[in-house]
């Protein structure tokens, strides 16, 4: 049907696609802002002073009002057409959920053992662990938490891998619609560091998303990769256990190929399950 069109009747369907797939992530990205600039003008306070003061509240008061309007309508449609359903309490499903969880803190482990090195080497644009430390800064330390550990993950799903992702593949080829969720995804992102970072865990969340075919085991998956951020801000904030743990170039190394390891070892465990239950 694509090769009977012309060339403008292409760009026009292909635009449109990309338009309809990118509506939930830009009321995503945007809602969270125009809340914090309300706060910024009726509080009088600067954008730096507000970030520092309030941490993730206006992030997760636009979270959950992004939720409830994603699913206000047409709640049967809208989980049909994102991939998502609550997986069957078994023995199979719920192994499978606490291996993409552990498989994600470990991978997340890892990649962020090889960041601290190359940022100890200066080889990057901005001190990694300083950076994730930051991530868990703040007087509501709590709700940032849940907001790192639950509520982006979920939402970043839904956005990402089950809108995004799916709307695209009205018009593109799922490699594409993969492709181009993914870059999206990580130039959200903004520091470079984080954009390579966030691509390569994009490709994975779409990996275990499409694989199977549904996004419950995709936000499972993303929140154990969330979940390595707390204990390695924690250490960071520690001078005697950042001493003890990241003290050197060798004990960085050593934590990161133990969990590179844990990671392969637990992905071997994820698809020979899959085989079993095929």
């Amino acid at each position: 049907m694509k090769s009977d069109l012309s060339r403008q009747q292409k760009l026009w369907a292909a635009g449109t696609a990309v338009i309809r797939a990118f509506r939930p992530a830009m009321l995503y990205l945007l809602l969270p802002s125009v809340l914090m600039g309300i706060g910024m003008f009726f509080g009088n306070r600067t954008a730096e002073k507000i970030t520092r003061e309030s941490g993730s509240f206006y992030y997760a008061v636009g979270a959950l009002f992004c939720l409830w309007f994603f699913f206000k309508r047409r709640r049967e449609q809208v989980f049909e057409e994102i991939a998502l359903t609550i997986p069957e309490a078994n023995r199979n499903s719920g192994k499978k959920l606490v291996l993409l969880a552990c498989m994600g803190l470990c991978i997340s482990l890892g990649i962020s053992a090889v960041l601290t090195l190359l940022s100890r080497l200066g080889w990057l644009w901005s001190d990694y662990t300083a950076s994730t430390r930051a991530a868990y800064n703040g007087y509501d330390r709590l709700l940032v938490i849940i907001t790192n550990i639950i509520l982006s993950p979920i939402m970043e799903e839904l956005v990402f891998r089950g809108f995004m992702i799916r709307r695209l593949e009205g018009w593109f080829s799922r490699k594409q619609a993969v492709l181009i969720s993914t870059a999206f995804f990580a130039i959200c992102h903004v520091n470079p560091v984080w954009v390579f970072y966030a691509f390569a865990m994009g490709l994975m969340l779409a990996w275990v998303a499409l694989k199977e075919e549904n996004i419950f085991y995709s936000m499972t998956f993303h929140m154990g990769f969330n979940l390595a951020a707390l204990p390695v801000s924690l250490i960071n904030g520690s001078a005697f256990w950042n001493q003890l743990l990241f003290g050197s170039w060798w004990k960085v190394g050593m934590i990161g190929a133990g969990a590179g390891t844990a990671a392969v070892f637990i992905y071997r465990c994820y698809v020979k399950e899959e085989k079993v239950y095929d």
